[in-house]
């Protein structure tokens, strides 16, 4: 079989010279051979008369000697690493700036100053950390393959390659492959080996939680508190071996959040499927714990092969265990299997209307799911039913913590009721609540921004919303309330149109080029080649019947049974994509059965062409047939008519199309929704975000641009007396976020923001909405090209249908990864995409809660209560300002270090010097000056109905 080998670049051969010899260096350290020996058994369980099956437990170095074993045929693995980066380097919007993101030009409008990801401001990641080039070092793997490399050496490695992008939206599995099969055989744990079980640990604050005060972690395991691990800290080893390591996907580019959704899973266990690990053999084998009480014990990490699926094979038969697990590597995905039978034949992709912009599942959600339905694994593992959260264990356990209720406190009300869904699922609730000294403020805690079908039971978020909403500001306006405090704890995003219109609730008086950001693409190659198809001809072919008369007195015998060839494999592939309407399809198969029985006249022939051009919807331009742009003005438009060029990753001159809305903002202005909002105007003078840093994709979109918003029209108002006399003051926005590393305010808010992955809008299928409609361009336009004998037309399709990415050998759906960059407006037009700035959070909640995130079922309502309290304590209260002053004046004598270290004193400028005083004097002053950076508001006057009626896009 053909695997496509790639032709390497001549500019490339010296960059995978090198990535050869730093691949090869570890490989030639050969393990020793898989071993299977008795004492590494531990044996079945049997409860309620069902026997479950038993493990291996190997070592670190035993289980990758196993790994290593397990190997396949270089081809197969070649041709599945570059499909994949065929993929990302034609469609992965980051695929410039992952590279190197501060060697960027950006500029932002005033009064933001943000620091880009791998910069000393980038939320705690070292520079050398933030740089991946995705696609080159995928290339570079598969060059650098042995003959037959073992699963460990390719799959394991490029799970690494991936984390590193520390992208919440790229999924380059995409819900299995035939490898997934393979390394779902193995768990892989961080063991008690006093226990043998994987390693739970609970982490609190030492004394109560005050603003923006310091965060001394407790950490405990088995009701002992931890004082060291390998002599160090809790937290410093915990964010040297785990958190900074590829090999763990905690795929958030701030270090406070990825700290925050450890200590979740942390919570039950440190287990994770073999599948989601990247390179771990790095890692130290084994550790030692001391406990404040004077115990030790050894922590070590353990890789458990399932018997499960092994049967066959009498016990420690490596040989047999061996060639099962290899099994499913023998042949090729379905995916690329209908791809051979069919020119690329496509599965067909499920295909939403609205955009969903939440991140893929990740490798601690799946395991935890495996848990939560496996009740023979979690007893192997020694994990009480109790600690997953959905289990009814858990769930009994959550009500028994519940406060009593308080006769005077007000009832939720649901957005979606849980009671109503099948699963208990719901989108939130708002309720009135009490801060310490009496005083009420409103609650709104969101779950996420989209539900399943299976969860919603046909409920209608975005039209429920507007009737949620009003009912919250006249319940506040009856009770004097002005305080909104927003939970967005372990929110994934979701549907777009309900994140922009949050946004709307909470800023009525907003026009719709001020509310929906912009949103771009970068441009590839398979574009440029797709520009080169002259379509020209088709078009005239389809005007008078003269080259249809023509083309069929030049139809031989051959010609015909040659055409009918193309007809079928075609068409076969495009019934296979959905691309083709039945009633299409069966006006092509009729033209196919005249051909073959001789009786194509020229009115037939044109007739079908014009079927095959009608059907390739996307003909005019594949890559905006789903894409649906909107100008500033909304009107629709064609982004990649208009390209503009940037500085990205330190590559000069990339194209990127022209900035542009999407229709999912565009919706929320539509008069259903101005009528629905018309004269709806909150009361709320501070909106508190809440955040544990883990709101990601549509939440960011939802709660940041909310918060810029504010920002923005805050400093107008306090530096241009026009606008100060023209506009509304804003409500107060901020983001509070807890937990994190812990430490002082200051050490916080270099690593913790609110937010995580804005990304890009990731729609609900790559296949569906984006591939198809390119690979049926090519499909169809060949067949179209085919039919009307225009071979050059032909020649120019065949082209750019080589360009277009192959299906993963391995692989049974194609990649997820954001399609398009998302942009803060008000930033201004020079700035970088959101994904790539780090957004401090303004307030530091200095303690971890636990149990406040997920469904209702899944809540610890005493913490959930606790937090919301703790959190109130922010309102009227302002950011440390020293802190950001302070974070300036480190970054000013850490660049001075530097040069200094550089033996470029020389060089250090006068103008670097007079900063640091500068910083120096501003610091003091602030030290010995009481501020006040609050404007007096005015009260936000009503909208008229002309406004209203305007807002109408």
């Amino acid at each position: 079989m053909d695997f496509r080998e790639r032709v390497t670049p001549p500019h490339c051969r010296l960059q995978l010279w090198f990535a050869l010899v730093g691949f090869l260096i570890p490989w030639s350290q050969a393990g020793k051979p898989c071993e299977l020996r008795p004492e590494q058994f531990r044996s079945s369980l049997v409860l309620q008369g069902v026997q479950f099956d038993g493990a291996y437990a190997l070592s670190l170095h035993e289980g990758l000697d196993c790994l290593r074993e397990i190997t396949t045929p270089r081809g197969p693995v070649n041709q599945s690493l570059n499909a994949i980066a065929d993929f990302y380097e034609q469609f992965y919007a980051f695929r410039y700036i992952c590279i190197d993101p501060p060697a960027s030009s950006q500029s932002q409008a005033a009064p933001f100053d943000f620091g880009v990801y791998g910069s000393p401001r980038g939320g705690g990641s070292s520079a050398k950390d933030a740089k991946i080039d995705i696609v080159g070092e995928l290339r570079s793997l598969a060059a650098s393959l042995p003959e037959n490399p073992g699963i460990d050496q390719w799959f394991l490695r490029s799970n690494s390659l991936f984390t590193r992008l520390r992208d919440a939206h790229v999924d380059w599995r995409n819900g299995g492959t035939k490898a997934d099969t393979v390394l779902n055989q193995f768990i892989f744990i961080l063991q008690n080996d006093a226990t043998t079980s994987p390693v739970r640990m609970e982490v609190s604050a030492r004394s109560a939680a005050a603003v923006d005060g310091f965060a001394d972690p407790r950490f405990s395991c088995d009701g002992m508190e931890i004082e060291s691990i390998d002599g160090m800290k809790p937290m410093q080893w915990l964010q040297l071996h785990v958190l900074e390591n590829p090999a763990f996907h905690y795929a958030y580019k701030s270090l406070g959040s990825r700290a925050n959704r450890m200590l979740k899973s942390a919570r039950v266990g440190f287990a994770w499927l073999g599948s989601r690990v990247g390179d771990v053999s790095s890692l130290t084998p084994s550790v030692e714990v001391r406990f404040k009480n004077g115990q030790t014990t050894t922590w070590s990490w353990t890789w458990l092969l399932l018997t499960r699926s092994l049967n066959a094979c009498k016990k420690y038969d490596v040989n047999c265990v061996l060639d099962l697990l290899k099994g499913p590597l023998k042949a090729a995905g379905t995916l690329h299997q209908n791809a051979v039978e069919a020119l690329g034949q496509l599965q067909k992709a499920h295909q939403h209307d609205e955009l969903v912009n939440a991140a893929p599942e990740l490798p601690d959600d799946e395991m935890m799911k495996l848990l939560k339905e496996d009740t023979g694994l979690r007893s192997f593992l020694k994990i009480p039913e109790e600690r997953i959260p959905g289990t009814q264990a858990h769930y009994g356990a959550m009500l028994e913590s519940r406060p009593a209720l308080d006769e005077a406190s007000f009832p939720r009300r649901w957005l979606l009721d849980p009671a109503l869904s099948p699963l208990g699922a719901t989108y939130g609730y708002y309720q009135l609540q009490r801060d310490e000294s009496g005083e009420l403020f409103a609650v709104v805690k969101l779950t996420r921004f989209y539900l399943t079908e299976d969860e919603s039971a046909g409920f209608q978020v975005q039209s429920q919303f507007t009737a949620f909403w009003r009912e919250l500001v006249q319940t506040s306006k009856d009770h004097s309330v002005s305080r909104l405090l927003v939970d967005l704890s372990g929110n994934p995003g979701g549907f777009v149109d309900f994140a922009y219109l949050f946004v709307r609730a909470l800023h009525p008086l907003l026009q719709f080029a001020e509310v929906c950001n912009e949103y771009d693409r970068p441009v590839g190659s398979l574009f440029h080649a797709w520009k080169h198809v002259n379509v020209t001809p088709l078009v005239n072919f389809l005007k008078t019947v003269a080259p249809a008369e023509k083309r069929v007195e030049e139809l031989s015998e051959e010609k015909k049974e040659h055409l009918t060839q193309i007809l079928h494999a075609v068409t076969k592939a495009c019934i296979a994509m959905d691309v083709l309407s039945y009633d299409d399809y069966m006006m092509i198969q009729s033209a196919i059965d005249t051909l073959d029985m001789g009786e194509m006249d020229a009115y037939t022939l044109q007739e079908t062409v014009q079927v095959l051009s009608d059907s390739a919807a996307s003909f005019g331009n594949p890559f905006t047939l789903f894409l649906m742009a909107f100008s500033d003005t909304g009107q629709p438009f064609d982004p990649f008519g208009a390209m503009r060029k940037r500085r990205r990753g330190g590559k000069e001159d990339v194209e990127l199309t022209a900035k542009f809305r999407v229709e999912d903002c565009v919706s929320v202005y539509t008069q259903e929704f101005v009528d629905a909002l018309a004269n709806v105007h909150h009361p709320f003078s501070e909106i508190l975000f809440v955040s544990d840093g883990l709101c990601g994709s549509s939440c960011d979109t939802a709660s940041r641009t909310a918060y810029m918003l504010s920002k923005k029209i805050e400093h107008q108002l306090e530096h241009d007396a026009r606008s100060s006399s023209q506009m509304s003051s804003p409500p107060s926005v901020r983001f509070m976020t807890f937990g994190g590393l812990g430490g002082s305010a200051d050490d916080a808010k270099r690593s913790l923001s609110a937010t995580a992955y804005p990304g890009g809008n990731v729609m609900s299928s790559a296949m569906g909405l984006l591939y198809n409609p390119i690979f049926s361009a090519a499909a169809l336009g060949y067949l179209a090209a085919a039919w009307a004998g225009l071979e050059k037309m032909k020649a120019e399709i065949h082209v750019f249908r080589e360009r277009v990415p192959q299906y993963p050998y391995y692989w049974e759906k194609l990649p997820k990864y954001p399609q398009s960059e998302i942009y803060q407006n008000a930033l201004g037009p020079d700035a970088l995409p959101s994904e790539y700035y780090f957004f401090p959070t303004d307030l530091f909640l200095p303690e971890w809660y636990a149990d406040v995130q997920g469904m209702p079922g899944e809540w610890n309502e005493t913490e959930l209560k606790r937090l919301h309290l703790d959190a109130a304590k922010g309102f009227g209260s302002q950011p440390n300002l020293r802190s950001a002053w302070s974070n300036r004046l480190a970054d000013a004598v850490e660049d001075l270090a530097g040069s200094w270290q550089s033996n470029q004193r020389k060089s250090i400028s006068l103008q670097n010097w007079l900063g640091v005083a500068g910083l120096c004097l501003v610091l003091l002053a602030l030290a010995t000056t009481s501020f006040s950076w609050r404007r007096p508001r005015r009260q936000i006057s009503e909208c008229s109905d002309s406004e209203s009626s305007a807002s109408s896009a």
